[in-house]
């Protein structure tokens, strides 16, 4: 069933939805809400990209700091170990976006 009731999906701003005892979806971007324990959360599955990326950066940030601790306190002959060349890159960019947001 279609409807519209005047709330706005907060990832596209349309009003009308898709609805059944158990799920919501927008009828604009096709996110889908269902309910668990009582609340309305959000499929991550059918969330559009950029908001999957942005809910994703929110939830690791605090994650980040830690884990560039860590690599700094590691000895220099194994962060710069050829076999850890992709990981090192891939830890040189959180460090530089962690120093240098762009969001």
């Amino acid at each position: 069933m279609k409807t519209t009731n005047g709330d706005q999906c907060e990832y596209c701003g349309c009003e009308e939805w898709r609805v059944s005892s158990t799920l919501i979806q927008c009828a604009g971007c096709e996110t889908v809400w269902g309910r668990v324990n009582g609340q309305w959360v959000v499929d991550p599955e059918t969330m559009p990209v950029d908001a999957l990326r942005a809910a994703q950066g929110r939830c690791a940030a605090h994650a980040a700091g830690p884990l560039l601790d860590e690599w700094e306190q590691l000895p220099g002959d194994v962060r710069c170990d050829p076999e850890l060349a992709g990981l090192a890159r891939a830890m040189a960019a959180l460090s530089s976006a962690m120093e240098n947001p762009t969001v």
